[in-house]
């Protein structure tokens, strides 16, 4: 019986090997791959950050695949810093997102095919506003990349903030947003000025995918900025730009078109907006199934009208609600009806949207505008 007992112990020994190795294994480091492509020496750096900061100007910066727990800031101008396997395999955790979790203050690199999600309590330990990306230069492209934030919080989290300030002449120019998906954070595409020297302009927001956030796109007090081709769905406000030109601040020369705005509480709002132009003959914007389609205010003596022009505005409990003490300009837009606002021409049952407060619609589109 002495073999039998011999026997035992031998497979329990194994046994217990075999745990041991599993657990050894399980508590092992993740091997990341980060390499600058074309580097003579050929190194691989075990985070994004310190391939950044061996890297020279107009680098590329290869990222494989794996969880990188780390926070990250571009100084450098003209990297591309991009995921070998995209979003869905390549995330970025940062255990802080003061300033930011990706903080770019150089000029024209791109930051492409990344998960950037914010995982940190929203208690005690971070009673403050968190960043996911916080473009400070000039002429930079973030693009493709997925931004899960911590859900809708009593602080002021974005997305993605485009500002200057502290960099160069304090205003960040000519950066493009592109085809990234932002969800659940407060603001989730956010160009915004403070003052002349800690400004925006000229920012390009294009074919983003924004839903869940508290506001959508908010282009605040920010210049000569394009939002194009965006779906933008189930937020607070799905789209808000917004002047001061009291404090020298204005969103003049924006432009609104392509975008997909639908199931919002509020569509679109615009504060005290001149020479704001939304909607184009060929490429309208849709404003659906909104609460409210679109909002036009004044703020603090501040006023002005965008203009509304070819648009698609049907399917919302009001079409447009003007509240400020200007006419708003909205002609050529289809409401939802042949006979316009409130009109059920086409005997349907289903009424074209209405419109509140002094509104020009007169001509209106008779069908859905391409």
């Amino acid at each position: 019986m002495k073999w039998l007992r011999s026997l035992g112990i031998f497979a329990v020994a194994v046994l217990l090997l075999s745990i041991s190795s599993i657990r050894a294994w399980a508590v092992v480091p993740q091997q990341h791959y980060v390499r600058i492509k074309g580097s003579p020496c050929g190194v691989n750096h075990l985070s994004i950050q310190d391939a950044i900061n061996h890297a020279a100007n107009n680098d590329e910066i290869l990222v494989g695949q794996g969880i990188y727990s780390e926070c990250i800031t571009i100084n450098k101008n003209g990297l591309i810093i991009h995921s070998a396997r995209g979003p869905y395999r390549t995330i970025i955790r940062p255990p802080e997102l003061v300033p930011a979790g990706v903080y770019i203050t150089g000029n024209d690199n791109v930051f492409e095919g990344f998960t950037v999600e914010d995982r940190t309590l929203n208690g005690s330990r971070h009673p403050h506003a968190h960043r996911l990306i916080f473009v400070q230069g000039d002429g930079n492209l973030i693009a493709d990349n997925i931004l899960r934030g911590r859900g809708v919080t009593s602080y002021a989290d974005v997305g993605i903030l485009v500002r200057g300030g502290g960099v160069g002449d304090g205003v960040a120019s000519d950066n493009t947003i592109d085809s990234n998906e932002v969800f659940s954070v407060v603001n989730g595409i956010l160009s915004v000025s403070v003052s002349l020297t800690n400004a925006a302009e000229g920012t390009g927001v294009f074919s983003n995918y924004v839903h869940d956030c508290n506001q959508g796109i908010y282009i605040d007090r920010s210049p000569d900025c394009f939002v194009g081709g965006n779906i933008v769905v189930n937020n607070g406000f799905g789209v808000a730009v917004r002047s001061r030109e009291t404090t020298q601040l204005s969103s003049a020369g924006t432009i609104l078109t392509g975008n997909i705005v639908s199931n919002n509480t509020v569509g679109a709002l615009f504060v005290a907006c001149n020479d704001v132009t939304v909607g184009d003959e060929f490429d309208p914007n849709d404003f659906t199934a909104n609460d409210i389609g679109i909002l036009v205010t004044d703020e603090n003596g501040n006023i002005g009208t965008p203009t509304i022009n070819y648009n698609n505005i049907e399917g919302n409990g009001v079409g447009l609600e003007n509240d400020s003490s200007q006419q708003v300009n909205a002609k050529y837009n289809w409401w939802g009806d042949p006979g316009g606002p409130g009109a059920d021409d086409d005997g349907d049952g289903v009424h074209g949207d209405t419109v509140i407060g002094d509104v020009d619609y007169d001509p209106w589109e008779t069908g859905p505008l391409p």
